[in-house]
């Protein structure tokens, strides 16, 4: 199911952010490879829709990223 949330941080060196859940909780990582859109970059406060899964440490991620 898609959630939505806000960039709240995202660094162009290194490809990687966290966006915050419209719905509260802690903010959730995502990379550069999760977007759908690689040619726009997200800024601070853009509105994405994001589904979540688990990483490889089992940490949830923001994955599937399409700005809203």
């Amino acid at each position: 199911m898609t959630q939505h949330g806000k960039v709240s941080d995202y660094n162009e060196t290194t490809g990687t952010g966290f966006i915050a859940p419209e719905k509260g909780g802690g903010p959730l990582p995502f990379t550069w490879a999760d977007l759908q859109d690689k040619a726009q970059l997200p800024k601070q406060n853009d509105r994405y829709g994001y589904d979540t899964q688990s990483d490889h440490d089992g940490e949830i991620c923001a994955v599937n990223l399409k700005k809203a």
